[in-house]
């Protein structure tokens, strides 16, 4: 269970689709956010600025990653989007899901 994922790594080549840019500011949660860019088997997340895997990127949403339930419940420690850690939350995220 081994993200190969690239954190930090900017998109390859701009939407050809959208060529103007727009500087206002809207809300929006994660789940609703449309990706950026594909690369075979993960998309970038525009807001996190990281590489998802695909069959992980419907899990991602605003909520942190805490490092314990106890983490959780205080709202403290949180993992840092893109670490390994981070990922196995996601993965656990998609598990609870799909049971």
């Amino acid at each position: 269970m081994s993200a190969t994922v690239k954190a930090k790594e900017p998109p390859s080549r701009p939407d050809p689709g959208n060529n103007s840019f727009s500087t206002s500011i809207t809300h929006s949660s994660a789940t609703t956010s449309q990706p950026i860019l594909s690369k075979e088997e993960n998309t970038w997340h525009e807001k996190l600025g990281i590489w998802i895997p695909n069959d992980l990127f419907p899990y991602v949403t605003d909520e942190p990653v805490y490092t314990s339930n106890r983490q959780a419940k205080i709202k403290g420690q949180q993992y840092t989007p893109g670490c390994y850690y981070w990922f196995l939350g996601i993965r656990k995220r998609k598990e609870a899901h799909e049971l």
